[in-house]
């Protein structure tokens, strides 16, 4: 008999644990009802990093999500979106999404779980890009808000890791 969505919901989160576990990652979770939540923090280059990955069993995906620890300035709202916009364009996997009224940037991966297992591999998979992608860009989008990086600065640097 096939499992229903909370069922499977439940068995992915209880691999989640077993991997974060086997992983050595130092995090809390949350179970409620078949949806399970996991936080983790890390530490980056620059500025440390919160993830929060979710099993949601209604819509069948790990969901990821992970904002950013300030706030775009008011007087480069503008730039802001252009650069999240030109740094999402070069990204393969995830993407950050900004609102342009309040300033605040989040990253967000997802993946499906429908009619399959997610694997070991699959969360390192989630949870390394996850920490890479935004180790890689927390601290550029912060200089478009401080105002010392420019847009063009921004590109060069885009352009030189496809080189």
């Amino acid at each position: 008999m096939e499992k229903n969505g909370k069922e499977q919901a439940q068995e992915i989160f209880k691999n989640l644990n077993n991997y974060l576990q086997k992983a050595d990652w130092n995090y809390a979770k949350i179970d409620r009802d078949g949806d399970g939540t996991v936080f983790l923090i890390a530490q980056g280059e620059d500025l440390s990093m919160g993830l929060m990955i979710k099993i949601d069993a209604e819509r069948q995906l790990v969901y990821i999500m992970s904002q950013l620890p300030f706030v775009m300035d008011k007087e480069k709202l503008l730039e802001g979106a252009v650069a999240t916009s030109m740094i999402n364009q070069s990204l393969i996997d995830g993407s950050f999404d900004y609102d342009v009224k309040n300033g605040t940037i989040s990253f967000r991966i997802t993946t499906s779980w429908r009619g399959v297992l997610i694997s070991d591999e699959i969360f390192e998979y989630l949870i390394m890009v996850s920490f890479l992608t935004i180790d890689k860009y927390n601290d550029k989008l912060l200089e478009i808000s401080n105002g010392t990086m420019s847009l063009k600065e921004l590109d060069a640097f885009i352009v030189g890791d496809k080189e």
